[in-house]
C-alpha cells in the first residue's frame, strides 16, 4: 500500500537552492564521544520537501529503528538552524539537546551539521529501554548530514513512502 508522504513544492526555485524530491542521504561523523557511536554511513534514498523557503528533512534518531520512523527537521529560511531538548523518559534529569544547521546548499544536494548533547545519562538505566541507541554516559556527538538530490520532485507531483520505506515521486 502507497500512501501520500507530503506535498512537493509550491514554487519554482533558483538552481542554487534546495528543491523537493529523492535524495541519498549519507551521515559522517565529525566527532563521536558517545557509545555506542551515533549511526554513519550510507542511509539510501529519502524524501526531502520544499515548502516556500524552508526544508523538511528527515533525519536519523537513534530511537527509530528505520527512515520511515525517523523524525524530521524543518529549516526555516530565516536561521536554516533548529533545536530541540528532549527528556529521557524514566529520567528526571536526563536529557538530550540537538541541533541542526544548514552548512551547504546548492542545486546537487544540501548539507546539515548535527549535534547530540547526552547530560544526565548517568544513572539513568533505563535510557537504552526507552530509547534504543542512547548513550550510558554523558556526551556529544557532530554529525554531517549529506543530502545529495537524486529526482527533483515539482508540482504537481507528490512524494510517496511504500510499506516497505521506498520513497517515490509520481505525478
Amino acid at each position: 500500500m502507497t500512501g501520500a508522504l507530503m506535498s512537493g513544492c509550491s514554487q519554482n526555485h533558483p538552481t542554487d537552492d534546495v528543491s523537493a524530491g529523492i535524495y541519498e542521504l549519507t551521515v559522517a561523523a565529525d566527532a563521536d564521544a558517545c557509545s555506542p557511536t551515533r549511526a554513519v554511513g550510507s542511509m539510501g534514498p529519502v524524501g526531502v520537501v520544499v515548502r516556500g523557503t524552508a526544508i523538511d528533512a528527515p533525519v536519523p534518531d537513534v530511537a527509530s529503528p528505520t527512515l520511515l520512523t525517523a523524525p524530521r527537521v524543518i529549516l526555516n529560511a530565516d536561521s536554516f538552524h533548529a533545536e530541540t531538548n528532549r527528556r529521557i523518559p524514566g529520567c528526571a534529569d536526563a536529557f538530550v539537546h540537538e541541533e541542526w544547521t544548514l552548512l551547504e546548499s546548492t542545486g546537487a544536494g544540501f548539507e546539515l551539521l548535527h549535534t547530540q548533547l547526552w547530560t544526565g545519562m548517568s544513572g539513568c538505566d533505563v535510557a537504552a529501554d526507552v530509547m534504543p541507541g542512547a548513550p550510558a554516559a554523558d556526551c556529544q556527538s557532530e554529525r554531517r548530514l549529506r543530502y545529495d538530490l537524486m529526482e527533483v520532485c515539482a508540482e504537481p507531483c507528490r512524494l510517496f513512502l511504500d510499506a516497505s520505506g521506498s520513497v517515490s515521486c509520481s505525478c
